[in-house]
């Protein structure tokens, strides 16, 4: 039987005997605290940690006000819940749990946290830290005034969904102004990011070590993105992918996702190798994006980084040169795809055989066995 001694663990046992809606105002001691914490404003004087294998719930309406230093540490194997909905039944309804306090250290997280209604403010070492190993659920939770070296708000080595959250006036000083992420899935969705900074690369993101080979991914749905910035002039205010060639600001992400991709998953690998190519910067901006929402813009798959600007005729074209490389390329992807078959590659192209062979010689295309 595990054992702990002193006045934390006396504080978590008379907190977990008290009626849930009854609010108290106390001081926490530094040291083990589980049980239930309810509602009402809460001193704590220490570092608080939830030991394994044990529980510690938060209450609707519990404000933990952590002093200089402090922080809060759930160990490996044991869990925070803090979700006020659980206990009021509507979240329209919900009174947020509020972690905050003067210079404090944030909620360090090896085991499972589930963070709802919350709001996390002023932490000056990052507002939520998942390491490895641990899980979390993160829902409707405000992030503001938090800073840290990478990831002012939040900083995860592991899978993460966040859900209808609010990032705000967080900082971080060298990546990821509000979100810095070591691996895993991001998956976000209704969320805003709004004033946040990083002195290196991305204001309001940074995606470190992403490699499509690693199956890691990033996915983002109805996000908002307002005034967050950069210091470092190469940096990307919005999102950076850390372990890429280029970063892609928000306007490209809101081009893509509102985009059907006719050609699916190879066409949208195609799209990003091309505007990688064409890109003179480390950021890809619309015009480089080969989408049909980009009207000036013609792709034709199959045709390496090859791109028709209309606008180039401003300046003058060759349209025989240009006509030549359109025709060879879809003569080339019908032998190939009728294994050197000129008859059939004539069928697929919906020409005679005659005028299949007449432009082959015409372009100088290898004959095909």
């Amino acid at each position: 039987m595990m054992h702990f001694k002193g006045k934390a663990i006396l504080y978590a046992l008379l907190l977990t005997l008290m009626a849930p809606a009854v609010a108290v105002s106390a001081t926490i001691p530094g040291g083990p605290v589980f049980g239930v914490i309810p509602a009402g404003t809460h001193q704590v004087t220490g570092t608080i940690t939830v030991p394994s294998n044990m529980t510690l719930e938060i209450q609707g309406g519990a404000t933990l006000e952590f002093a200089e230093g402090a922080q809060l540490c759930v160990k490996s194997n044991a869990t925070l819940t803090v979700d006020p909905s659980l206990m009021v039944g509507c979240p329209s309804a919900v009174d947020f749990v509020t972690f905050t306090g003067v210079d404090w250290g944030g909620i360090k997280v090896e085991g499972s946290i589930t963070l709802k209604y919350a709001s996390v403010i002023g932490s000056v070492d990052t507002g939520v830290s998942l390491l490895s190993g641990s899980s979390a659920t993160i829902d409707h939770v405000i992030f503001d005034g938090n800073s840290g070296d990478s990831g002012g708000a939040i900083y995860t080595e592991i899978n993460l969904a966040l859900h209808a959250g609010t990032f705000e006036n967080n900082t971080a000083a060298l990546y990821g102004g509000a979100i810095s992420t070591m691996g895993g899935v991001l998956d976000l969705a209704d969320v805003t990011f709004s004033g946040n900074s990083a002195g290196q690369n991305g204001g309001a993101i940074d995606v470190l070590n992403v490699s499509v080979d690693s199956g890691e991914e990033f996915e983002i749905m109805r996000g908002t993105f307002v005034a967050n910035a950069v210091t470092n002039p190469a940096g990307a205010a919005a999102i950076s992918f850390y372990g890429m060639s280029t970063s892609t600001p928000w306007e490209d992400i809101d081009l893509l996702n509102k985009y059907n991709f006719p050609g699916n998953i190879r066409e949208l690998e195609n799209l990003i190798e091309r505007s990688v190519a064409l890109s003179s910067t480390n950021i890809i901006l619309p015009d480089s994006l080969a989408l049909s929402v980009n009207k000036r813009r013609r792709w034709i798959e199959g045709m390496g980084n090859q791109r028709f600007d209309l606008e180039d005729v401003n300046n003058g074209v060759s349209l025989d040169e240009i006509l030549s490389e359109i025709e060879r390329a879809y003569l080339e992807k019908a032998l190939a795809s009728s294994n050197g078959n000129k008859t059939k590659a004539a069928e697929l192209l919906g020409i005679s055989f005659r005028a299949m062979r007449h432009r082959i010689d015409k372009l100088n295309i290898e004959k095909a066995s």
